[in-house]
């Protein structure tokens, strides 16, 4: 049992120290630091190209994100679009904005893998307002939102 200072007195809490709350200053298993960098740099990039898509949009943008960062690793893990290869750095955290908070949730839901992927596996993406050349050369796979979503070709 805990023993609490209230008003000069001794009191017991109640509550038994389990070992997380003992070492709570012991640093994340490295396993679960790379997931919160991976749903920073989903949420990261949420925010700036899926800031207008709808919930099916952002989980869409998420999953082919999460796509890239497997097949390529987080030194080519960007988006595939606008926001390019480096999406995948760390990013301050501003729980504060709904923004954040959207995109942050949207990250976890994927990351969860409670949902299916809407995309069919898509590594790369770009509105569907843009035609960038390697596009091209990629397979198309899905329109979801405002995004086209494709599989680089071999």
């Amino acid at each position: 049992m805990n023993v609490v200072l209230r008003g000069g007195a001794a009191q017991e809490t109640g509550l038994r120290r389990n070992s997380f709350m003992s070492d709570r200053h012991a640093p994340l298993p490295p396993k679960a630091v790379e997931l919160v960098r991976l749903a920073l740099a989903i949420r990261e990039v949420l925010e700036d190209e899926g800031n207008a898509e709808s919930e099916e949009g952002q989980v869409a943008l998420a999953c082919a994100i999460l796509n890239r960062f497997r097949r390529y690793g987080p030194d080519e893990g960007g988006s595939g679009g606008a926001a390019g290869p480096n999406a995948m750095r760390e990013s301050g955290c501003d729980f504060g904005e709904a923004s954040f908070a959207r995109a942050f949730a949207v990250a976890c839901l994927v990351l969860s893998g409670d949902i299916e992927d809407p995309t069919g596996g898509a590594t790369h993406f770009h509105r569907h307002t843009l035609n960038p050349k390697w596009a091209r050369r990629a397979v198309p796979k899905a329109l979801i939102g405002q995004h086209m979503f494709y599989v680089r070709a071999i």
